[in-house]
């Protein structure tokens, strides 16, 4: 199984060229509204013609909450998933760059994220460029807990990390830090 990094997740040996040919596919059973970001079914049973297509997929990167909507396709029994704003790129300029960027992410079920005005072909350093870690302290060894929501200091001895705990304030995390390298 191979993932691309934001597209689609295939069961194919030659990910673009595959890629491309699902999204032609994809692009025949869905329209989309460039003006909105919304999918809905063109094909399918009756009862679905019409209706939002698509369903939330939730990932946290960097500790940020990110929403894509997904769409499936089922070919020759095989079942694959493709984000929709991946699909609505190509269905508006009919190619497909490595990377396609959300200019404002998707931080909750908001289809207008998916709207063209909202994506950019991206190079790497573009895709994450809107997507800095927040959890990192101006001290060394002290990063946010996010679930914790709590300082943590931890020290790396070699190729081991070592968890010193966590504080309600940054600089005694700091100072727990500081003491431990010093007794190295």
């Amino acid at each position: 199984i191979k993932i691309g990094l934001m597209g689609v997740i295939f069961k194919m040996t030659k990910p673009r060229t595959n890629e491309l040919e699902l999204l032609k596919l994809a692009a025949e059973k869905y329209d989309y509204n460039p003006d909105t970001g919304v999918f809905t079914y063109r094909t399918g049973r009756k009862s679905d013609i019409g209706k939002i297509a698509g369903n939330w997929w939730h990932k946290n990167f960097n500790n940020h909450s990110l929403f894509y909507n997904i769409l499936n396709l089922v070919v020759k029994g095989k079942r694959f998933q493709i984000k929709a704003h991946r699909l609505a790129w190509f269905i508006v300029y009919g190619e497909m760059p490595d990377f396609i960027d959300h200019i404002k992410h998707a931080t909750s079920k908001e289809y207008l994220l998916n709207r063209i005005s909202n994506l950019r072909a991206a190079t790497t350093r573009e895709n994450a460029s809107n997507l800095h870690k927040k959890t990192s302290s101006k001290y060394t060894g002290v990063s946010w807990h996010v679930q914790k929501g709590k300082w943590q200091a931890k020290i790396k001895m070699g190729k081991k990390e070592k968890y010193l705990g966590l504080f309600k304030d940054e600089k005694e995390a700091a100072k727990v830090y500081q003491d431990a390298v010093m007794q190295l």
